[in-house]
């Protein structure tokens, strides 16, 4: 389930107020329902949080042990050369240079390199994740 951390990168890339309102609205009624499944006082705040340290923890695992890489964000290389056959979107390829622009925006967001898309050891400190930044610094990833 990707609700745990999308919608951090993604509200604030969101420009469209109704959207954020939507948006936000959702988060609170996420932390209210887990809240009275679990007993556990939570914010969406709180939720936000976790999601991003799940997040970076994912994206750190990742990067050591399969050698993950920007390359890695981007789309098969078919959805860049082969039209979608039907529907909607008939016709369309995905633009290689509008993807980039995004990962860059969405790495910006998450206080990663744009570059390299590698975390950042500021980022991983934010978050209280300094063992990760420790690790990823020890086999030369960050």
């Amino acid at each position: 389930m990707r609700v745990y951390f999308e919608p951090f990168g993604f509200f604030k890339a969101v420009e469209d107020e109704q959207m954020k309102k939507r948006m936000l609205l959702t988060i609170l009624i996420f932390a209210s329902l887990f809240v009275s499944a679990t007993g556990v006082e939570i914010s969406a705040d709180d939720l936000m949080h976790i999601g991003q340290r799940i997040s970076n923890i994912e994206k750190a695992f990742n990067t050591l042990h399969a050698g993950f890489t920007r390359d890695d964000d981007l789309p098969p290389i078919r959805f860049m050369t082969e039209p979608v056959k039907s529907g909607p979107y008939a016709g369309e390829v995905a633009d290689k240079d509008k993807w980039n622009q995004v990962l860059d925006r969405y790495y910006q967001l998450h206080g990663w390199n744009p570059t390299t898309g590698r975390q950042t050891e500021v980022g991983l400190i934010a978050l209280d994740l300094s063992d990760v930044a420790r690790k990823l610094r020890e086999y030369g990833k960050l």
